[in-house]
């Protein structure tokens, strides 16, 4: 059995139909002439059906619906079965100026006359609802001034017995506050839905499946034009490029001349050299002159850091994957794992292992594999007399560099993966490869080289990548831009994990609220498509997502704090509509296998 039959006139199907769909939304069953009856179908027998077996009947009154000769049948049924009214199956609902003559003037009616849409709806759907319409809160006292004024007189019948009632008052417009049980629903669906946001932020759910990262992305594409620009005074990139020179194309053919660039560099007083390069591939020979390089540049207090893609940890002992030459001499390395396209840098590595996995339960400070840029930093801070590891403190997300036994030197924001956001320079310092290489025997032309950090790396097709602007940028820019920052201690980071759960059960507060406001449920909405249907979408909610916009771009630009937009934006979001699903579900309905929404009563209002 459906729940409403809905019986116009041809002049009001417009009417119909929206009423028809906004009562399916709330979770009711309809029947409607525009929608049910078919081609082929027999229209007697079909509307004998609907008007029968209906449990109501919406009447869509109207001027045009009182002068047609074809809809006292329609509502003759439902009628008939409910003379007195005591059920409610008739549901007169006013959409025109009309005077109901003859047994319509004795039911009461919703007026939905003169009424915007948002409005209109909240009247069609209180009015439908079972039980009373008492409201929450108790009326204004009538009287004008203080005190106990006079009672009032009992607005029923006037005059005594043979008093005449008046004709019935259309349905008023539903009070201001939601009802107890309503608000008890919105209580749930607020709980329940950010409690799910915040089990996703906690898990990392969001970045697990690239939604976080790709709006994180965006906006800092958006924000890069803001934000001031990482100073690059300590560091300097060296670009390797196939430009038909005598070195060919960029390679392990190149790492015999990475052995004179260093010795070259080295004499010019470079303070730490980085390649941010693989190194897995043997070359005996050339390995052989890179390790005699790298010793000869550390006697001349030039640290030199290689690029490595991978490590494992046998036993807890952890090796690179180097080629054997080079790995036998122990030089110093860093992975290299990272997303460029994302800013950002995997500042350091979990040491695999039953050991690894019980220090960062119950240890203040864990030791890490550092990436490339990290160990290029700790190679610039370190010194003959104090050498520094890297240590995670996990119950903060920081990375510190410390001396050995001593106090950290460097303190280094980190997320959850350690992973560090990176703001990539606009302009950074460059050199070509070739250039320098020949002219490696000119001190003059490394001047600029003394004191400071160089980063070589290859401008070759699998190292590119493409900012949101379209411009070509490579991925020794990111590793060049996260050393900046560290050495300079300006980070972008994000919020602390308490703060940012505290963010989210606001925004879902927000969400929440602007749903239970009446003043935001009368606001004024404009329709978007979706799956094929149109999307009502509040301004209340819009305006709350551009001021939220607003404000996570000044946390950004004066506080270098970047929100989780994923998750503030859902738990606005869905908390709104969560709480909406719940407060629009009718009052003493119940699930079933019709859908949400079969009435478990008659309904009351006639």
């Amino acid at each position: 059995m459906k729940d409403f039959f809905v019986s116009y006139t041809s002049a009001d199907i417009s009417w119909a139909e929206w009423i028809a769909w906004e009562l399916e939304a709330a979770g009711y069953s309809t029947i409607i002439q525009a929608w049910d009856f078919r081609p082929g179908q027999n229209f007697v027998i079909d509307m004998q059906k609907a008007a029968s077996e209906a449990a109501r009947t919406v009447i869509v009154l109207s001027e045009a619906y009182l002068k047609s000769a074809f809809t006292q049948s329609e509502w003759a049924a439902a009628f008939a079965q409910d003379p007195t009214g005591q059920e409610g199956r008739i549901v007169p609902v006013c959409v025109g100026a009309c005077q109901p003559g003859g047994v319509l003037r004795a039911i009461i009616y919703i007026n939905l006359v003169g009424l915007d849409e948002p409005a209109a709806r909240e009247r069609l759907l209180e009015g439908v609802q079972a039980g009373r319409s008492k409201p929450d809160a108790p009326p204004l006292f009538p009287g004008g001034g203080s005190g106990e004024g006079p009672r009032p007189a009992f607005p029923g019948q006037v005059g005594g017995e043979d008093a005449t009632p008046g004709p019935p008052t259309p349905m008023g417009p539903p009070p201001p506050l939601l009802g107890r049980r309503a608000l008890i629903r919105g209580s749930v669906a607020y709980v329940a839905t950010t409690g799910l946001i915040l089990l996703a932020s906690w898990t990392g759910l969001f970045s697990a499946v690239g939604a976080d990262d790709w709006l994180e992305r965006r906006f800092l594409a958006h924000m890069q034009r803001y934000l001031p620009p990482p100073a690059m005074n300590d560091v300097v990139l060296l670009r390797g490029r196939d430009d038909g020179g005598p070195l060919g194309a960029p390679g392990i053919g190149w790492r015999g001349a990475h052995a004179e660039i260093l010795d070259a560099l080295s004499r010019a007083g470079a303070r730490v050299i980085a390649f941010d390069l693989h190194f897995d591939e043997p070359s005996p020979a050339d390995d052989e002159k890179l390790v005699d390089a790298i010793r000869r540049a550390s006697s001349r207090n030039t640290g030199v850091v290689l690029g490595v893609s991978g490590f494992d940890a046998p036993g807890g002992k952890v090796r690179p994957t180097l080629s054997s030459g080079l790995a036998a001499a122990g030089v110093r390395w860093g992975t290299l794992w990272g997303d460029a396209t994302s800013r950002r840098i995997a500042v350091g590595q979990r040491v695999p292992g039953a050991e690894s996995a019980r220090l960062w339960i119950q240890s203040e400070s864990v030791p890490v594999v550092p990436s490339l840029a990290l160990a290029a930093v700790m190679q610039y801070d370190a010194g003959p007399s104090h050498p520094v590891a890297a240590v995670l403190r996990p119950r903060e997300d920081v990375v510190e560099i410390r001396v050995t036994a001593g106090a950290p030197l460097r303190t280094i924001p980190v997320d959850g993966h350690l992973n560090m956001i990176v703001d990539v320079a606009g302009a950074i310092p460059a050199h070509s490869y070739q250039q320098i290489y020949a002219q490696r025997d000119v001190p003059a032309s490394l001047s600029d080289f003394a004191g400071k950090v160089v980063v070589i790396g290859y401008e070759t097709p699998d190292e590119a990548w493409t900012t949101a602007a379209g411009a070509t940028r490579y991925k020794m820019e990111v590793q060049a831009s996260a050393i900046a920052q560290m050495l300079r201690g300006r980070f972008l980071q994000r919020l602390p994990p308490g703060r940012q759960y505290l963010v989210i059960l606001l925004m879902g507060a927000l969400g929440a609220l602007l749903r239970l406001s009446p003043a935001a449920r009368r606001s004024r909405r404009f329709r978007i498509p979706s799956l094929g249907m149109p999307l009502e979408v509040p301004v209340a909610l819009v305006v709350a997502v551009l001021a939220y916009a607003f404000l996570a771009f000044v946390a950004c630009k004066a506080l270098s704090t970047i929100p989780r937009l994923t998750y503030d934006l859902a738990a606005l979001v869905l908390t709104y509509a969560a709480v909406g699903w719940a407060t629009r579900w009718p009052l003493g309905t119940r699930a079933s296998r019709a859908g949400i929404g079969a009435p478990i009563r008659p309904q009351r209002v006639a």
